[in-house]
């Protein structure tokens, strides 16, 4: 088909085309006049083409290409308006020739997007009427993310019309793609999300939250996609990267059933040269292999980039943290289980806040009206929480927020260069900690399993790190057993950024895990009163967004509809439980820094300081399950029974924070002593 060799139109690399104020008129007329032309015998061929494959490689050479050139024509079209107006305001004796001649060119600009315009309708109308026919998801997503630098477009510099109709054609053409197109599509889509959900605009403008709500959808559509797509294939089990086999460690019967075999990320050396060095035929002759990447190869590199996005500096992590939080705590209500895309007068569920409410039901479906009406199926939504577990537990494959596990535990070490700052690892213990409190007990028990396997998989191995953390006796943070190691807690430092956060090879940065679960138990509105909205336990997507007298009412609601309610009793008493005995407990020196005689003042402010915030916000959240009479959504006897769990996590809470601030105190009390005998501090 001519379509093949089309010249007439804009593919992204290539430069822009001249502006009026570079070139004659009369030579835009003529170029104007020629994209027509040629625009107009390419449509009546696309109409001419048969469905089925011939239209398919059509629109693989041809959508991309149109996508491009709408943006491009619109943004030709400002610009001549620009130098209409600049024409007006001339005192030239040919204003009135230009004028006529501008508006002349106009017109062309506008009948070549109408002609743009009536060719992508006619694509999507017969695509949408051919389920087989597939759409080049990969190109139309490179015309918003280089996957040459790993990073999205930034919004400013894309066309309404190529970001508009490019999301369209992606939503369109993503459930048809095969699980390794899908897994290609992830790591752009990640890099979209925090480009696109960040800033007021994001919340007040309806085009920005409409593209924002796309890619959160085609986020969590890939994920399902991915995770059913390797169940269905069978190599779930045999292609994931257990973090037990890959740490050299031995896995009972019931963790290797949830953790499944490892898997390296990338293939070995030896394997590559075989691949590529001659081999004997049948014949006699050598044949010359092509050096090519395996499947699986390829698949860990597009796994890598997933990793890499979600724990960029850029945003990444804390936006499809926020997503997948959503999602967990997600649970049907009477005012948006029927997917009315007006859900501004519906209550969120617990934990979600109204701006990440309206965010999931805006999402389209291919089996029910709107994506409300499909998930207030119960079973629904378990295979989408149940899809979201296993993409982002530490024991599966994906592992979302490890970072490079395959790097970095090869050697049957644990380290943490894959995850510097810790956060990582803490959101990722954060979301199973808060599905270990579903209310649908499939859900509960998949997260509860998942973190007994991440709790218990540094038995027996030693744990790399970068400075000695303590020489003294510990336990270990696992199993209460000894650690013959220097490190006898399994605390490490890494080079990250905030050098006095002491991490955790379990839970990260166990501050920031902390503090995160008990604001989730108090909401936002509650939790930010006692430790400020610049709190690290933020996650929103829409970044740090702060409000006071002075701002528009638009924005003060706008901001406020980002603020989660507080959890459900269920979920407030499993993370309860959890900050009591798995932080708290298992974390001897979360507060207690390793200090020596020369420890400057701010580092002993720092541990203070978490000390302060972490009680307060266990205080309040122990306060309220003590005092709270009623379970959320429980009627007759499991009232009660949620409101006991709930008041006998809140004591054991505060008897573990009580024995914690103890400890800190003879340290810092030890800590001056010294000082004071050393001479270091003043008499007084």
């Amino acid at each position: 088909m001519s379509t093949q060799n089309n010249n007439d139109t804009c593919t992204p690399t290539e430069s822009p085309p001249p502006t009026p104020t570079s070139t004659p008129l009369a030579e835009l007329q003529q170029g104007a006049n020629n994209d027509l032309s040629q625009l107009g015998r390419v449509s009546h061929r696309l109409a001419m083409t048969d469905d089925g494959t011939q239209l398919e490689k059509v629109l693989t050479l041809l959508l991309p290409r149109l996508l491009s050139r709408i943006g491009s024509n619109h943004r030709r079209t400002v610009d001549l308006a620009e130098e209409a107006a600049s024409a007006s305001a001339s005192a030239s004796a040919n204003r009135a020739s230009a004028e006529e001649e501008i508006q002349a060119l106009r017109q062309t600009y506008d009948r070549i997007h109408a002609k743009l315009v009536e060719m992508l309708s006619h694509a999507m109308k017969r695509v949408r009427a051919d389920r087989n026919c597939k759409v080049p998801c990969r190109a139309v997503l490179g015309l918003l993310y280089d996957d040459g630098a790993r990073n999205a477009h930034e919004p400013s510099s894309l066309d309404a019309f190529t970001l508009n109709l490019s999301l369209a054609f992606l939503t369109l053409g993503l459930p048809r793609c095969t699980t390794d197109e899908v897994e290609a599509l992830l790591p752009g889509l990640i890099s979209l999300l925090p480009a696109h959900s960040t800033g007021i605009d994001s919340l007040t403008s309806v085009a920005r939250k409409s593209q924002h709500h796309q890619i959160a959808h085609l986020i969590l559509r890939s994920i399902e996609s991915i995770v059913a797509g390797n169940r269905r294939a069978g190599t779930a089990g045999s292609t994931s990267t257990s973090a037990g086999s890959t740490l050299g460690r031995g896995r009972s019967s019931a963790s290797s059933n949830v953790g499944g075999t490892s898997n390296g990320a990338v293939s070995s050396s030896s394997n590559r040269s075989a691949a590529a060095s001659p081999s004997e035929s049948l014949s006699g002759k050598k044949t010359q292999l092509a050096a090519k990447s395996s499947p699986s190869d390829v698949r860990n590199g597009y796994l890598r980039d997933a990793r890499e996005a979600a724990s960029s500096d850029g945003g990444g992590g804390a936006a499809i943290y926020d997503l997948l939080l959503d999602v967990l705590l997600y649970r049907p209500t009477a005012g948006g289980s029927s997917g009315s895309s007006n859900s501004s007068n519906s209550i969120p569920p617990p934990g979600l806040s109204q701006a990440g409410h309206e965010r999931l039901l805006a999402g389209t479906s291919t089996t029910a009206a709107k994506w409300g009406a499909e998930f207030a199926s119960q079973a629904r939504l378990r295979e989408l929480k149940l899809s979201v577990l296993e993409f982002i537990a530490p024991c599966r494959r994906w592992a979302l927020f490890q970072g490079d596990v395959g790097a970095t535990r090869s050697s049957g070490t644990a380290a943490c260069s894959h995850d510097d700052d810790g956060v990582g690892t803490a959101r990722t213990v954060a979301l199973l900690a808060v599905a270990s409190g579903d209310a649908h007990q499939d859900v509960a028990e998949r997260a509860r399993d998942y973190l007994k396997v991440h709790m218990d998989s540094l038995r027996n191995v030693s744990v790399t790190r970068s400075e000695s953390i303590s020489n003294e006796t510990q336990t270990s943070a696992g199993n209460g057993s000894p650690i013959e190691d220097d490190d006898q807690e399994g605390n490490t430092t890494c080079n990250s950024a905030d050098a006095s956060v002491m991490l955790h090879p379990l839970l990260g940065d166990p501050v920031w895990l902390s503090t995160a679960l008990l604001s989730l138990v108090l909401g936002d509105s509650v939790s930010e009163s006692i430790v400020g909205a610049g709190s690290r336990s933020r996650g929103l997507s829409v970044g740090a967004l702060n409000i006071d007298s002075s701002s528009p009412d638009n924005v003060r609601v706008a901001v406020m509809s980002t603020k989660r309610r507080m959890v459900s009793e269920k979920a407030a008493t499993a993370l309860l439980a959890f900050v009591s005995a798995r932080i708290l407990d298992d974390v001897p020196r979360i507060f207690a820094y390793p200090y020596a005689a020369d420890t400057s003042s701010s580092d002993e402010q720092t541990v203070v300081r978490s000390a302060s915030v972490i009680s307060a916000l266990a205080l309040a959240s122990s306060s309220y399950c003590l005092g709270s009479t009623q379970g959320s959504g429980s009627t007759g006897a499991s009232v009660g029974a949620h409101a006991s769990r709930a008041r006998l996590s809140a004591a054991k809470l505060l008897n573990s924070l009580s024995v914690r601030l103890v400890v800190l105190y003879d340290a810092l009390s030890n800590l001056h002593s010294e000082a004071m005998h050393d001479g270091v501090v003043d008499s007084k």
